[in-house]
């Protein structure tokens, strides 16, 4: 059964369905329409439906439910049953109509029927027609439609009265007439190209026409040929016309709707080919053929969810039924974005499907959210689970409270070791039962502790961090020495909330440090007063040290036998022999033994039997060697063994010591610092899971996220430059740069962050300002450091300035803020490692104290300096960065200053010492390209080993150094006779820049003090100048 034949036998149901129809559109409208104010629009067009398919009732149900609809959804107040006369007025007038309406379809819907039944009556029956005229003719005068037969000489041969009444003829005037005289104006109409058209094919045919007969109104016509002439009826279509306009009207309605939405629209018939798709659907992929019919899918579905979506498509098809789905479709572009599809059936009275409806809206935003937030959650879990990685892997023991009281504590597998305890057993002092679960005492000075001044219970309490060394007494006997920090965390309104409590056991470090005091007082001792000669060399058996007995003995000084000059003193009969030996086993890193005479100071000669031995680190690499000289051999091994001993122990006192001071400073702040940006992470990350946020909030909930991950990255980063700093693994890439390229990279870093705070950058920068040597990604890192400090401090709607000039010999880096300033008396640790202006636990600024240090250890590497001034807090600050410039050189002869041309060190030898590589390869690549022949040493040791093989013209030596430093090197060099090098020029170069320093360094022997960073020409024009002195 089709559809409207279903209708037209429930003629209710299609009032129903067609005023549903049109409220849903309306309701689809509305946002966009407003159709308050015109609340009826719609349902004439119902109405019309209703009662041209079901006839006059079914009109006047459409009529009662569009005037309830209307008077709910659309009338004020909307949503409730309107009172209001104005509206009683639109309803009734909208009721009259809507009654007419139904009446004039109802009439033209049986009149219609009634044409139809007769008509194929007469066709069927034309012989039986002839033979009963008179009830034809009774048939015709009693038809609505107008009815007349022309002959074939196209005279009148009956008109019927309908006929007579259109016509406004009376039969007398009409019968036996031409229809060409009595209307000669349907000539050259279309009312005689048609009956032309029907006498010539002998076939019926319908047409419309307007204006017959002068009338103002539509006509249908039906010419059916005869075999003696032409049957011809019409009736009245106007009103069939008009509602034809409406629904066209009422089409183009819905077709400007469907293309003002910013949906994707189409519809298809049962079979999927495409009937319809709006606008936006052909600006978005680029189709507009109607004629691809299913294969549309093809072209416009991203492969991968083709299949899923044609499975849920043959799903949907099987049921009848409306389904969903989510999948990528292409662009005119080529390119895909995510859609929300939705698709409806459309079924007729049998309940079978007729068309498919379909929208799409796009939510690749959506989508993209989504991906962002399980990406962010994935990164919140991953730090979580490393922060419990950590707090399992960390050797230290671990207590985190939930309470100011400590009662609700929670602790790391090392904190239940510590405390001889099983996993999950009462961790806690002050448990709420008051039942104190530990099996020792906690004593400090010999004295119980209260349990309430226990270090986390003290800062719990306080509200203060605390730090002590007690020790656990337990019950066997047993006693262990522990060093604990306790840090209070606070909750927003400053309260403390909890506590955290590391706790290390220090029992061997205590144990260490009173057998390493002991051991040194009995070396020092002992060095002083065995009756051997003890000495050390460094690993190329440059000699450092002599014990007393060797001085004694000798009658020397240090001076004179440091290095090789204890080859004085050997008898000259062996000294070469002794010499060779010693070298072949200082390089082969073999153990040296060997017999010879040393002279006293009474110039007499003993035999000693000498031994050296090599110390070396944990790879097998030779640090020094250990040198003795006596008459038994025994005591010298004994000694050895000794000396090896206290190494170590020197060794892991130190290295004890550094690890103890870097876990206070770690343990101090980075249990807050990773924390805190995991707060909003996780916030954040649980209210977007919710799908309740819109999507302004969505998209702050992200970029707090971004930026709360960021900052954990950069605190990474941080610590991961600092361990490299501490190691003595922090490489440059040494090479020219350009400051101005540095600077505006590091610029772009911050430009968001000032934009988002209104802060006003402005920089002055020098064109003409040269390049220097350096590590281009480390300078920008230095920039960075000082341009984010300088926002970061600076309120919004401040200013920060950024000044790159030439300051004589030296490239100058000024950022100046506006901001918070510093004070006065934090300025001189403005650069030191953990160090912060506001260090509490209530300060406003974040961060582990990090960035300054890291710039000043950055750019004295490249040997600059960098200084920090302001007036005072609440006065901004300035940071001022000096880095030395390289020599360009001139093209011209008078370009060259005095001094700094490269003929100047033409030819000489020049040694330099320097400890820092970066230093060291500066100084001597300054000094080739003015032409000399460079050597460096690492050390002073080094350098007098060099030394005594080859005599340099220069020596540019620092003051900083390990072991020896050059006060003491140049004190020893100024002891040697002329031809050991005691007289060689010597400049001090070094960051002791004070004039204490200068005085210094001229006592002990430098003609020159220099202090860093140094610019090149001025290097070379002191050595020229000395030179020529």
């Amino acid at each position: 059964m089709s559809a409207i034949a279903y209708l037209q036998r429930h003629p209710y149901s299609t009032a129903i369905l067609s005023v549903g129809l049109s409220l849903l559109l309306m309701l689809a409208l509305d946002p966009l329409a407003s159709m308050t104010k015109t609340p009826f629009i719609l349902f004439f067009g119902a109405v019309v439906v209703s009662a041209w398919q079901g006839g006059i009732r079914s009109g006047l149900v459409a009529t009662g439910l569009a005037v309830l609809i209307s008077n709910y959804f659309f009338l004020e107040p909307r949503y409730f049953p309107s009172l209001d006369p104005s509206s009683g007025v639109r309803q009734a007038v909208f009721v009259l109509e809507c009654i007419l309406i139904s009446i004039l379809c109802g009439s033209l819907r049986t009149t219609n029927q009634r044409l139809d039944r007769n008509l194929l009556k007469l066709q069927a029956s034309e012989e039986s027609l002839r033979t009963a005229n008179q009830s034809i003719t009774d048939i015709l005068e009693s038809i609505t439609d107008g009815f007349f037969t022309l002959d074939r000489q196209w005279r009148f041969a009956y008109v019927n009265t309908q006929a007579e009444k259109i016509l406004g003829l009376s039969p007398d005037t009409l019968l036996g007439q031409s229809v060409w005289e009595k209307f000669p104006q349907v000539k050259g109409t279309i009312f005689e190209n048609n009956i032309y058209h029907a006498v010539n094919t002998q076939a019926p045919v319908v047409f419309e026409f307007y204006g017959i007969i002068n009338l103002e109104q539509w006509f249908e016509v039906h010419i059916n040929p005869l075999s003696d002439g032409l049957a011809v009826y019409f009736h009245d279509v106007s009103e069939r016309k008009e509602a034809e306009d409406a629904l066209r009207l009422s089409e183009n309605r819905y077709r400007t709707l469907a293309n003002a939405v910013s949906q994707l629209m189409w519809m298809n018939d049962a079979e999927g080919n495409i009937q319809f798709f709006n606008q936006r659907w052909q600006e978005y992929t680029g189709i507009a053929d109607l004629e691809l019919g299913v294969g549309l899918w093809d072209n416009v579905i991203y492969p991968d969810d083709f299949q899923p979506t044609l499975e849920k498509r043959s799903r949907a098809i099987q049921a009848g039924e409306a389904y969903e789905v989510e999948c990528r479709l292409k662009g005119f572009d080529e390119t895909y974005r995510w859609h929300l599809a939705r698709i409806v059936p459309l079924k007729d009275e049998n309940g079978q499907v007729i068309q498919w409806y379909g929208t799409a809206m796009d939510i690749h935003e959506v989508k993209q959210t989504e991906a962002a937030l399980r990406e962010s959650e994935a990164m919140a879990r991953a730090r979580a689970e490393e922060l419990e990685i950590f707090m399992e892997a960390v050797p230290a023991a671990v207590w985190i409270a939930h309470d100011p009281q400590c009662q609700q504590i929670t602790a790391n597998r090392a904190a239940y070791q510590l405390v001889e305890l099983p996993l999950g057993a009462v961790a806690t002092a002050t448990p709420a039962d008051e039942v104190y679960p530990f099996p020792f005492k906690i004593h400090k000075n010999g004295q119980d502790i209260p349990l309430h001044d226990l270090p986390m219970q003290k800062a719990g309490r306080t509200g203060q961090d605390i730090e002590d060394e007690f020790d656990f007494v337990f019950d066997n006997g047993k006693i262990r020495s522990i060093w604990g920090r306790a840090v209070p965390l606070h909750g927003d309104n400053g309260e403390v909330r909890g506590v955290i409590g590391a706790f290390l056991d220090i029992s061997e470090r205590k144990q260490a440090e009173v057998a390493l005091r002991e051991s040194e007082e009995r070396f020092r001792t002992l060095a002083d007063n065995i009756a051997q000669f003890a000495w050390m060399a460094d690993e190329k058996g440059w000699i450092f040290w002599y014990n007393y007995r060797w001085f004694d003995y000798t009658g020397t000084t240090l001076a004179e036998m440091a290095g090789w000059g204890w080859q004085k003193v050997h008898h000259p009969d062996h000294v070469e022999r002794v010499v060779e030996k010693f070298r072949t086993c200082v390089e082969m890193g073999e153990t040296w033994e060997d017999t010879f005479p040393l002279r006293g100071k009474d110039g007499q000669y003993r035999w000693f039997l000498s031994r050296a031995i090599s110390v070396r680190d944990e790879t097998g690499k030779v640090l020094r060697w250990f040198g003795t000289n006596t008459d038994i051999t025994d005591r010298l091994e004994a000694e050895q063994e000794r000396e090896r001993f206290l190494e170590r122990e020197r060794a892991a006192r130190k290295e004890a010591e550094t690890a103890n001071r870097l876990k206070d400073e770690f343990l101090a702040v980075l249990s807050h610092e990773l924390r805190s940006p995991l707060n909003p992470i996780l916030g954040w990350s649980k209210l977007l899971r919710t799908g309740k946020l819109d999507a302004a909030k969505t998209a702050k909930a992200l970029e707090t996220i971004e930026r709360n991950a960021k900052l954990q990255t950069q605190l990474i980063e941080d610590l991961l430059d600092v361990s490299r700093i501490l190691q003595g693994k922090l490489s440059l890439n040494m090479a020219p740069v350009n400051l101005a390229l540095t600077i505006e990279g590091a610029l772009e870093t911050v430009r968001l962050a000032a934009q988002a705070k209104s802060i006003q950058i402005q920089m002055v920068f020098d064109p003409t300002i040269g390049k220097v040597l350096g590590d281009s990604a480390r300078l920008q890192q230095v920039v960075w450091n000082l341009l984010s400090n300088a926002v970061k401090f600076t309120p919004e709607g401040g200013q920060v300035d950024i000044q790159l000039e030439r300051a004589g010999s030296q490239a100058q880096i000024q950022v100046r803020d506006t901001g918070k300033g510093i004070p006065q008396d934090f300025l001189v640790h403005v650069f030191e490692y953990f160090r912060q202006a506001d260090s509490t636990t209530t300060r406003k600024f974040g961060g582990l104290g990090l960035g300054l240090a890291i710039v000043r250890h950055l750019v004295e590497l490249h040997g600059g300096t960098v200084e920090a001034d302001s007036p005072g807090e609440g006065q901004g600050a300035t940071f001022t960065v000096r880095l030395p410039l390289m020599r360009v050189p001139s093209e011209t002869p008078q370009d060259n200053p005095p001094g700094t041309s490269v003929a100047h060190l033409t030819g000489l030898r020049i040694l330099v010492v320097d400890d820092e590589p970066d230093v060291r390869e500066l100084v001597a690549f300054i000094l080739e390209e003015a032409g000399a022949t460079v050597s460096v040493a690492t050390s002073a040791m080094e350098a007098l080993n060099l030394i005594e093989q080859s005599l340099p013209d220069v020596l540019v030596c620092d003051i900083g150094m390990p072991k020896m430093d050059g006060y003491m090197f140049m004190r020893q060099l100024r002891t040697l006779s002329p031809e050991q090098g005691g007289q060689i020029v010597a400049i001090a170069l070094t960051a002791y820049a004070g004039e204490h320093d200068q005085q210094q360094a001229l006592a002990a022997g430098f003609q020159q003090h220099l202090s860093k960073p140094v610019e090149p020409e001025e290097l070379v024009r002191a050595i020229a100048a000395l030179m020529n002195q």
